[in-house]
């Protein structure tokens, strides 16, 4: 298989993990709200499911990026990273200094070990899954209380344990990810020094 075509897998990973599985829910949640929908043959359900599916999941991204910025302060950053005890530790406790630098590291263990690229690309895009399923759930949370005036105590309930279950996730995701790309991060580097010290 080509460069180009090994290079291209690691994306369709993430957009299908990150975007269309993030949009499905609320595709599936579109149709069974709105019945009409459900004439349309198989051939047209599939596409505008696809579709719409990765339209949404791409929305969802954006809402993702605002929330990341509070949620990903430097105290929240020492909080879940010192106990990692990382081998590489960042240069700086700023969080988009962090990020950038993590994806930088990213990019670098990609350009010299496929394999290693493709599974921290799987894992990042795992984690921007997690990322866009909190935003569409704070969306329908706040569509609810707009237009419907409000949660019931049974569904405040259930929203507050979900959206708890949610917040976990993304926050897990995240920190194995950070986890992850130092261990390749090291392997990758010591790789490189061992075949520069044979020449």
């Amino acid at each position: 298989m080509p460069d180009t075509e090994l290079g291209l897998v690691p994306e369709i990973y993430y957009d299908v993990i990150a975007r269309l599985c993030a949009g499905a829910p609320f595709v599936a949640l579109a149709f069974w709200s709105y019945p009409p929908a459900r004439v349309l043959s198989a051939i047209e359900v599939g596409l505008i499911s696809a579709f719409g599916s990765y339209l949404i999941g791409h929305l969802l991204a954006a809402v993702s990026s605002v929330w990341n910025l509070l949620l990903w302060n430097s105290v929240f950053l020492k909080i879940f990273i010192k106990p990692l005890h990382l081998t590489n530790s960042f240069s700086s406790d700023s969080p988009r200094s962090v990020f950038n630098e993590l994806y930088c590291r990213i990019d670098y263990i990609s350009s010299r070990d496929s394999n290693g690229g493709a599974i921290l690309k799987k894992m990042e895009a795992g984690s921007q899954l997690s990322d866009n399923l909190l935003s569409g759930f704070l969306v329908l949370v706040v569509s609810r209380c707009v237009y419907a005036g409000g949660l019931t105590p049974s569904e405040a309930a259930a929203a507050w344990l979900l959206g708890i279950v949610l917040l976990v996730s993304v926050i897990l995701r995240r920190t194995i990810l950070i986890g992850r790309q130092d261990s390749l991060y090291s392997l990758v580097r010591d790789t490189e020094s061992r075949q520069a010290a044979k020449t």
